[in-house]
């Protein structure tokens, strides 16, 4: 059996396969360090893997280049969302997605629904659709 490994995939296109700790403790440590910066769960919602998980740099917007390779090899659809900025990790994922995809699908159903017919969601206020053409 292999040892668990992450990649790092740079915006400039290169990528770098990295030791993935065991020890939960010392994963936070390491995913800082692969990002720059603090780190964001990218939820399975806004990426096409199954078997990893997606961080980036919580403020790579700010001041990152646009990662357009890490995010298409992730899945993310360039045709409506922007892509990520600064490196782009993929982790060893422990357990399934299906459950959060899920729960992601139907918010996103509502989200649908309420833009199109201009309706308001209990405690929401109002839904703007600010999604590129």
């Amino acid at each position: 059996m292999t040892a668990p490994f992450m990649i790092v995939m740079h915006p400039d296109g290169r990528r770098e396969q990295c030791p993935w700790p065991a020890d939960d403790d010392a994963q936070l440590a390491v995913l800082q360090e692969a990002v720059g910066g603090y780190v964001e769960y990218v939820s399975p919602a806004w990426h096409a893997l199954t078997n990893w998980d997606v961080y980036v740099n919580e403020e790579g917007l700010d001041m990152l280049p646009h990662n357009v390779v890490g995010s298409q090899l992730a899945g993310l659809d360039l045709r409506m969302y922007a892509p990520w900025c600064g490196p782009v990790v993929l982790a060893p994922r422990v357990g399934s997605s299906a459950a959060e995809r899920e729960r992601a699908r139907e918010f996103f159903a509502r989200l649908e629904a309420a833009a199109e017919y201009g309706a308001r969601l209990p405690g929401w206020g109002v839904v703007i659709d600010a999604r590129a053409s």
